[in-house]
């Protein structure tokens, strides 16, 4: 069955969407307000985390159109500009995505060029995924669109807060 768009909006503006995966369980679900937290919701430290996830994957993802990428490419890319060629299924478990999607992931990267796949020597059945020189370069651009929502994302915050956020975050995932 596959994933199923029962929406095709990908603007945080307009519309919810939904996306079920293969047992129609819900898989990602944008928001019409990413920011707006009901007041009694606030004091949850996990739900406010959740909900800042959330709008700043909807605004990277808006501003990536430019890029025809979404976040989750801009992950890919990210990875795999730090000069390592590895295969998909490793790509998948450092992203934490299942096989299928990741296929569908690289399909969409190899159709704008900006991965491709290889042979490995020492297994056919596995594929190894490269950057290309236009991938490269479109990483480039997509990191300073990274950047500015991130920016975008933090203007409330004095400098120093925005130190200490991007320090102390990284930190809760270990």
């Amino acid at each position: 069955m596959g994933k199923k768009k029962l929406d095709k909006t990908v603007t945080s503006s307009e519309k919810i969407i939904y996306v079920t995966g293969s047992k129609g369980t819900p898989h990602s679900v944008r928001f019409h307000d990413p920011s707006r937290v009901h007041p009694a919701l606030k004091d949850y430290l996990g739900y406010c985390l959740f909900k800042s996830a959330n709008k700043m994957r909807s605004m990277l993802d808006h501003s990536l159109m430019e890029c025809s990428l979404q976040s989750i490419h801009f992950g890919i890319l990210s990875i795999l500009n730090q000069g390592e060629v590895c295969s998909q299924i490793h790509m998948g478990e450092e992203m934490g995505i299942d096989k299928a999607s990741m296929v569908k992931l690289i399909d969409k990267l190899e159709s704008l060029k900006l991965v491709e796949r290889l042979g490995d020597p020492k297994d056919r059945r596995i594929k190894l995924l490269k950057i290309t020189t236009l991938g490269k370069s479109t990483f480039v651009k997509a990191k300073k669109i990274a950047r500015s929502v991130e920016s975008e994302l933090l203007k409330n915050l004095t400098q120093k807060e925005q130190e200490l956020i991007k320090n102390i975050i990284p930190r809760l995932l270990t």
